[in-house]
């Protein structure tokens, strides 16, 4: 996982404090808004993850998370990003190691494969798309992966994020995105794409370049093929009223 709020650190239950209390409930209300959503607002984010004292940072949500869907947490440590890409446990915080994150060890019921998540926390930018950056090593070293894209505002749309947009496509072999991940016509040609849901045009404006990012072609691909409804809220297209939200599959494309 990738994003631009601290990571944070864990939670410490022996506190009794009033201050603590709050602390959970704002916590709380973070994993309220992706419930009802089904991704991440930034105003939450910014008021509830990073100015929250008691409990900051993304990570204490992931492990709520991880815990409600019943992973076994067996270790959290904090890593950054070694200049090979590789992540590296950071021993001492006052080092000022970039990029840097949390990873989480666990086991499931019916895997007993100690697995992590690590999540980096990282500024897309050029910078972060050279081939000498350790984000860009990293991701590299994830090529042929599963990737997963939901409701990033459209930065996949801007050409500012230009090189972001190319670093990321050359990664995933099997994508999972409503409209606001790739633009359709950038991976229609590399992927076959099976649709889901509804799609006519973005679900808000955006006060972001491009605004209101119109995609016709994809437009047209879900009148033609009239895909069944998603039984379930994605993205943007929980905000419409009624709800409806669009799902691509693809998958890269043999040579």
């Amino acid at each position: 996982m990738i994003a631009l709020e601290k990571a944070g650190d864990l939670p410490h239950p022996e506190k009794n404090s009033p201050a603590y209390f709050h602390g959970l409930a704002t916590m709380r209300a973070v994993i309220n808004n992706i419930a009802d959503r089904n991704y991440f607002s930034s105003a939450h984010m910014k008021s509830n993850i990073i100015k929250n004292a008691e409990i900051p940072g993304i990570a204490p949500v992931l492990l709520a998370f991880a815990a409600g869907i019943g992973w076994h947490i067996v270790d959290m440590e904090k890593v950054f990003l070694s200049p090979d890409g590789i992540p590296v446990a950071l021993t001492d915080e006052n080092l000022d190691f970039k990029p840097r994150g949390v990873r989480i060890w666990f086991r499931t019921d019916d895997d007993r494969r100690l697995r992590s998540l690590t999540y980096i926390e990282q500024y897309l930018d050029s910078e972060s798309t050279q081939e000498t950056h350790p984000l860009y090593r990293y991701l590299k070293q994830k090529r042929g992966s599963f990737m997963m894209l939901k409701a990033a505002v459209y930065l996949m749309h801007n050409d500012y994020y230009r090189s972001v947009r190319e670093m990321f496509m050359q990664v995933p072999d099997v994508l999972v995105q409503d409209d606001s991940g790739f633009r359709y016509i950038d991976i229609k040609n590399d992927f076959d794409i099976a649709i889901y849901g509804h799609f006519r045009e973005p679900a808000i404006k955006m006060s972001v370049r491009p605004r209101n990012p119109q995609q016709p072609e994809l437009a047209a691909l879900y009148i033609e093929k009239n895909p069944v409804e998603l039984p379930f809220h994605f993205g943007y297209g929980s905000l419409r009223r009624p709800p409806r939200s669009n799902l691509m599959v693809a998958h890269r494309k043999r040579v």
